[in-house]
């Protein structure tokens, strides 16, 4: 056989295996029924009463337990149990603005007070007793570093950041 009359067949051939796979995928895949949809979870969804203007919101990983700082003249924290959502009120310096959880030692830290000074409460999370300690001028913000045990206090209109170590 002649070198380009081989090639020819060779062509043919190879055409006619690309037409037979073809086909057989295409009979294969109608012949494959469609995956079932999986149906996307609904989020369930739960509301939990506070107090007056809940403002801010922290949660303790550990016990579950989930802070609201109440910033509309109710002066308080509220509890809430992750589990249950059942509520707890803890009194607490005048306007709480912020709140931040140190999950190690189970401290929870409620800045707020528009006066001089302004106030930082500190809950005990395991029995919600608290300890007050003064802060600059209007604070705003608090961070916990749960490694070192040190809160940082940001007070707004001292224009310095207070460091609380307990």
């Amino acid at each position: 056989m002649r070198p380009m009359a081989m090639k020819s067949v060779l062509f043919y051939v190879l055409l006619f295996s690309v037409l037979l796979c073809g086909c057989n995928a295409a009979k294969q895949a109608a012949s494959t029924p469609a995956p079932t949809p999986v149906p996307t979870p609904t989020p369930a969804t739960a509301t939990v009463a506070t107090g007056a203007g809940p403002y801010r919101v922290a949660v303790n990983p550990n016990t579950n337990q989930i802070y609201v700082a109440n910033n509309d003249g109710s002066n308080d924290v509220t509890v809430i149990d992750g589990a249950t959502n059942n509520t707890t009120t803890v009194a607490v310096g005048s306007g709480p603005d912020a709140v931040a959880v140190n999950s190690v030692t189970n401290q929870i830290y409620v800045v707020g007070g528009n006066g001089n000074p302004g106030t930082v409460t500190v809950i005990d999370g395991a029995t919600n007793n608290t300890t007050t300690v003064a802060a600059g001028t209007f604070p705003i913000a608090v961070a916990v570093n749960p490694n070192t045990n040190q809160i940082y206090v940001a007070n707004y209109a001292s224009n310095n950041v207070m460091v609380l170590t307990p």
